[in-house]
């Protein structure tokens, strides 16, 4: 398993049928800040990309987001090339983060 994987609490999709676990708060969550979301994990990192406003309304109205985290880099440029990486569920991990959304955001 990946190291990021790992420390991020996502599953192998191939070894684990059906909706992925939610990650407990204490390892990963995911918050927003009204530019983006930042994936916080191990205390100290972060991961962060950039969304609209219509992604964190979505996010904030779930309450979770799918984190999905693949072994190959993301060389597509449409749904067709997707669904072929989506396919490779041996190279794939997923898990549920929750939402939280970052004090002082105007949201």
């Amino acid at each position: 398993m990946p190291l990021v994987a790992e420390v991020l609490g996502l599953v192998s999709i191939a070894d684990h049928p059906g909706a992925p676990p939610i990650v407990p708060t204490v390892i990963a969550r995911a918050v927003l800040d009204g530019y983006g979301v930042h994936i916080d994990y191990s205390g100290e990192a972060n991961l962060s990309h950039p969304t609209t406003s219509e992604w964190i309304a979505a996010a904030e109205d779930q309450g979770v987001i799918m984190l999905t985290l693949g072994m190959d880099p993301w060389a597509g440029r449409n749904l067709d090339d997707l669904d072929c990486y989506l396919s490779r569920s041996e190279r794939l991990f997923m898990g549920r983060l929750r939402v939280h959304v970052r004090a002082g955001t105007d949201r």
